[in-house]
């Protein structure tokens, strides 16, 4: 991925539900739309290797399916650090 690519944002409303996960999926889909529309200028000069990561790693956080969004990283098998 290239430094200075604009940044996307997602949103989720109403109650009774995890947003940040919902945000997160659809902050996701937005940012792989944009790589597809070729906004990610320097995308295809990425090592193949990190193409393939970067892939696993979006495809992990794009489902809406109820899960936390760190959990779908962990279990696509990233290690997911927090702080606060």
């Amino acid at each position: 991925m290239c430094i200075g690519v604009e940044m996307v944002r997602g949103y989720a409303g109403g109650y009774g539900y995890d947003k940040r996960s919902a945000a997160v999926s659809v902050a996701a889909r937005k940012l792989e739309a944009s790589k597809s529309m070729g906004e990610w200028a320097c995308w295809e000069h990425t090592d193949p290797a990190a193409r393939v990561v970067a892939g696993e790693f979006m495809s992990a956080l794009k489902p809406d399916d109820g899960n936390d969004w760190d959990r779908r990283l962990r279990d696509a098998g990233f290690d997911v650090w927090s702080a606060v």
